[in-house]
């Protein structure tokens, strides 16, 4: 997780561009969130400012 590049790459490799497109772009946001994980991500992946609540929710 803590490997920034390594995890953006696996995430592209796995089918998932967008989120590799978002870890590229925020790189900070990622760490914070890593490191903290109390730190809110800003934009979903979607681009969106308030993602749709979770179905378990």
């Amino acid at each position: 997780m803590l490997d920034h590049p390594e995890v953006t790459r696996l995430t592209a490799k796995m089918g998932y561009p967008e989120v590799a497109g978002w870890l590229a772009d925020h790189r900070r946001e990622y760490a914070a969130f890593v490191l903290e994980g109390t730190k809110p991500l800003g934009k979903n992946f979607g681009g969106k400012e308030d993602p749709a609540p979770c179905a378990d929710k």
